[in-house]
Order: structure tokens, then sequence, then C-alpha cells
């Protein structure tokens, strides 16, 4: 993952996301100085400049793939710009500097509209997890596989776009199950091409 890509005189810095129990993960728009990164917490508290008007924080999916979501930040740098151009600066009320921005109703509907497209990006599945969705066809489909490797391609293809998987993962999975399977009366006719997938 890129540190601090620089855009369009945007500033990218998208870090790995915050993967414990109760963890929320944040992109966060800084108009002041034109980044956008992420910011993660456990609870409900907002970074300073965010409570004060003066950044932008729209919720990431969980767990979020940095990969996925600079791409979705370098595919629409016109949106981001067009947010950050309409930042007209911070004022002292008094007891804090507090942002400005024109036009906040057309504002808020740029971020609901961000933030959804956000939501539907790829994120990190377990392979497991994933794959049990449909596991009796993922068994069928890797017996009549001309190997191991050919039925991991095949997972990963169907799963680009819906969900983030490690390629080894699926792999470990996959000969986990034949060799599960080599127990189960319900596959004995395929035992033999299961013990060849897995010698393979």
């Amino acid at each position: 993952m890129s540190e601090n890509e620089t855009a369009n005189e945007i500033t990218i810095s998208i870090s790995e996301p915050l993967r414990i129990s109760g963890a929320r993960n944040f992109l966060l728009i800084d108009p002041e100085d034109r980044s956008i990164g992420t910011w993660s917490n456990v609870g409900f508290g907002v970074p300073r400049s965010v409570f004060n008007g003066r950044a932008i924080m729209m919720r990431l999916p969980e767990p979020y793939v940095p990969e996925m979501i600079e791409e979705y930040i370098l595919g629409n740098l016109e949106t981001f710009d067009d947010i950050f151009s309409t930042y007209q600066g911070a004022e002292w009320d008094g007891n804090n500097h507090v942002g400005r921005w024109e036009n906040p109703e057309s504002l808020a509907e740029l971020e609901h509209e961000i933030e959804e497209d956000l939501l539907e990006l790829p994120t990190y599945w377990d392979a497991a997890d994933w794959l049990s969705g449909d596991y009796s066809g993922v068994i069928r489909n890797a017996i009549s596989a001309d190997s191991i490797d050919d039925a991991v391609n095949a997972e990963m293809d169907f799963a680009a776009g819906n969900a983030y998987l490690e390629e080894s993962e699926v792999k470990a999975t996959i000969r986990l199950w034949l060799a599960e399977c080599l127990g189960d009366d319900q596959y004995e006719d395929d035992h033999a091409q299961i013990k060849k997938l897995l010698e393979s």
C-alpha cells in the first residue's frame, strides 16, 4: 500500500484497517492540507478537526481493503477535489476554529453518495467463511478441475468484485475439504480423482 501518494496535489495515505473487536474505520478528508487518509478507533470519538467541521469523516466497510479504497479515490479525484473546493476556511467562534463550507446541503449529498460507494467495495473475507456459502459447489468444482490451482483460480475469479480473499487461504481450505471428502461415502466415486488432486 502506498503511503503519502500525491495525485493532483491531493495527498493519499491509506493504512491497514484496525481489525479488533469494536473497531470502526473511517475515511478522513482534510481540505486544509488537501489530504485523504484513514482514521480508526474503538468507540464513538472523532478527531477534533471533524468535531469542529474542518474535516469530513466517512465510514468504511469492515474490514476494508486498502488497495480498493485507494483505487476508488484515484478513480474519483475530481469528486474529492470538488469537496476541497467547497471548503471556505475556518473562523474563530469564541471557543474553536470552526470550518465553513459552501453549499452544505449539496456537500452532505455528495458525502452520502461517496459513503454508499465505499460500502459497496469488496472487503477482506476469511476464505473458509466465504467458500462455505457454497460448500457443495466448491467441492464439486474442485473435483472436476484439472488441478487444485485451477480450482483456486476459479474461486478467486468468482469472488472478484465481491470479496477480497488470500489465495493461500483459498488453496488451504480447498485442500482440507477435499481431504475430508475421502472419509465421506457421498464422494466415494470421486476418491481416485480427489487423491490425484491432493497429490498434485
